[in-house]
């Protein structure tokens, strides 16, 4: 008999619009995104680094990161 084990490791998840969709991710600091669906069961394929998934969340990445420096003052 077989098992199956996940394992995930996220900081925080985000999502965003993108054209007409929303796209969902889980993000951690050490490993980066993965995008997942909203189940949270991670995309087969993986949007390249130019893609407008991409796009939405360095966007999303970088309001979290002026949010954070906001609260530390």
């Amino acid at each position: 008999m077989s098992a199956l084990f996940v394992c995930s490791f996220h900081d925080c998840s985000g999502s965003a619009m993108v054209g007409y969709r929303i796209v969902h991710w889980d993000f951690s600091y050490q490993f980066g995104p993965l995008f997942v669906s909203k189940e949270g069961v991670p995309w087969e394929n993986q949007p390249k680094v130019t893609s407008r998934e991409w796009k939405a969340f360095e966007q999303w990445f970088a309001e979290l990161k002026a949010e954070a420096n906001a609260l530390s003052g």
